[in-house]
């Protein structure tokens, strides 16, 4: 399923980002997903899930969970870009 979202974490170079980008899949148990900050394997990141308006209806919140990159595959040079497996390391919960 491929839903809108929210990455919050610390690159390889120690700085804070926050990035858009969308679920290539995801579950109740973790996320696969490209992202084009450089982290390590291990890292603990944020994700928030932006709920689509076709999900019946607009939520007033988002769903938050902390996780670890378990995996992650470069695409190669020149690009920085890289898919990540994070394991969620707590449930999903509404943001309001």
């Amino acid at each position: 399923m491929n839903l809108p979202l929210v990455v919050h974490g610390t690159d390889m170079h120690g700085k804070d980002f926050e990035e858009m980008t969308t679920s290539i899949n995801i579950s109740s148990v973790g996320v696969f997903l490209l992202l084009h900050h450089n982290v390590s394997e291990s890292s603990e990141l944020v994700v928030s899930v932006i709920p689509p308006l076709e999900s019946g209806g607009p939520l007033l919140g988002r769903f938050t969970a902390r996780g670890r990159v378990l995996r992650r595959e470069a695409l190669g040079s020149p690009s920085k870009s890289i898919y990540l497996a994070i394991q969620f390391t707590d449930k999903l919960h509404l943001n309001s």
